[in-house]
């Protein structure tokens, strides 16, 4: 099964073309990227499973959703959110969080990254992202939470506009969304973050000296093997949500 949004033809890897300092608008996980992130994993702990069930019907945000249809299955695309949203649900349970926040946080982690147009710094993604899901709130909770339990709307657009700004940079009305969602805002940021073991330089790895909500040894563990078994997948043939289904059913911890 070929991949929708992938180039024709193979360009140099994403780790070749990182190391060039070169690295194009949209990228793409290879395999030789896919075996340099194996052989370079971390002195980490057993992972943590994963839970028996998830806080939302699917965590996998429609590849129609993406503002440019590049992005949908790139590093930033739809297995990329679906792995943020699996890792807000694992974060948020340690944290004792309410199954409301919860949910506001996983679905937001779902389409935080929708707002992209390519896979570099793209200022203002998470501001566009939030603007598209507060006019499609029916939308997306029709394929996340069909049964339409309560949620916040509100909050869930606060934890997306805001992914992508440091904490330092908040702006005095961005301090008040977040005081108004920390919870949720702090989660998807650091689960986010967690997901950067898929990126071609060690360098832009996790790292929890710019998170508020630390994670443990074993959520980097759970991170890390869910870049491999999802992007394995992929990299095989299977879809996006195919690859982050087949590795939640298939997850041996």
């Amino acid at each position: 099964m070929g991949h929708p949004s992938a180039p024709e033809n193979s360009p140099p890897s994403l780790i070749e073309q990182a190391r060039a300092g070169r690295l194009p608008p949209h990228q793409y996980m290879d395999a030789p990227t896919l075996d340099w992130i194996i052989a370079s994993r971390p002195n980490l702990p057993q992972p943590q499973s994963l839970p028996d069930r998830l806080p939302v019907t699917t965590p996998c945000p429609d590849p129609s959703w993406f503002t440019e249809p590049a992005v949908a299955h790139s590093i930033h695309g739809v297995r990329h959110c679906a792995r943020t949203a699996l890792l807000c649900a694992l974060l948020a349970n340690a944290r004792g969080a309410s199954p409301q926040a919860t949910r506001e946080a996983v679905i937001a982690a779902a389409v935080h990254d929708c707002g992209r147009t390519h896979d570099q710094g793209d200022e203002g993604h998470g501001e566009r992202a939030a603007a598209w899901f507060r006019t499609h709130v029916g939308r997306v909770l029709g394929v996340l939470e069909p049964d339409a339990p309560l949620v916040d709307s509100r909050r869930i657009a606060d934890a997306v506009a805001l992914h992508d700004i440091p904490y330092e940079a908040f702006t005095p009305q961005q301090r008040h969304r977040y005081e108004r969602s920390r919870l949720q805002c702090d989660l998807v940021k650091t689960a986010d973050a967690l997901d950067r073991y898929r990126l071609p330089k060690t360098k832009w790895w996790p790292q929890n000296r710019y998170l508020r909500l630390i994670p443990t040894d074993e959520m980097h563990a759970t991170a890390f093997d869910l870049v491999v078994a999802t992007e394995t997948r992929w990299l095989a043939g299977m879809t996006s949500a195919e690859a982050v289904t087949r590795a939640i059913e298939e997850n041996p911890a």
